[in-house]
């Protein structure tokens, strides 16, 4: 029994030195290179690309930048205003055929803003359940005119967008910054 208590010790032993040797090894070779200064070359493909800058005028840009139209949310979602407001959804459906309240299933908080003439805007956000990617919608509804104007997204990029309802350039750039900021 003591010759075989020696072995098994010295199986044990060569086996632990074994595996020290290899965990040492590993060490030394995830340590290889890293004093080494990375290069300095830069690569196109590793820079990030900027989103194009939105059509904000200057005039827009100091507005948002003193506060002085900044929306207020509202406790309601998109959707149930949506289902709620029968004549908002037909004028949206007059500027996109294809919409219908399914395609603001997955909806923020809506919004209220007071443009610079005194007009009142409800602002409306939403996507495609299980769909979000390409498929954003922003409602800006002129309270006031009782007009409704719209951006959407054309494709699946989030940069390319229309708009219909042939808006004014401040709801045309409030669309715009709801959408980016939504």
């Amino acid at each position: 029994m003591p010759g075989v208590l020696k072995k098994f010790s010295f199986i044990v032993f060569i086996s632990l030195a074994i595996f020290a040797i290899a965990l040492g090894l590993i060490f030394f070779m995830s340590k290889k290179g890293e004093n080494i200064p990375d290069k300095q070359v830069s690569n196109e493909a590793d820079q990030l690309i900027p989103l194009p800058p939105s059509s904000y005028s200057s005039e827009w840009a100091k507005k948002k930048q003193e506060n002085k139209y900044q929306p207020y949310k509202l406790e309601q979602y998109s959707y149930d205003i949506l289902k709620e407001n029968p004549d908002v959804v037909n004028q949206v459906k007059e500027l996109l055929k294809s919409f219908s309240t399914s395609k603001m299933a997955v909806s923020t908080p809506a919004a209220n803003m007071k443009l610079s003439d005194g007009r009142e805007v409800l602002l409306l956000f939403g996507c495609e359940e299980h769909n979000c990617g390409g498929t954003g919608i922003v409602i800006a509804y002129d309270k006031t005119n009782s007009k409704a104007y719209l951006l959407s997204e054309n494709t699946r990029t989030e940069e390319e967008y229309k708009i219909l309802g042939n808006p004014d350039e401040e709801i045309r750039n409030l669309l715009v910054d709801y959408y980016y900021n939504e």
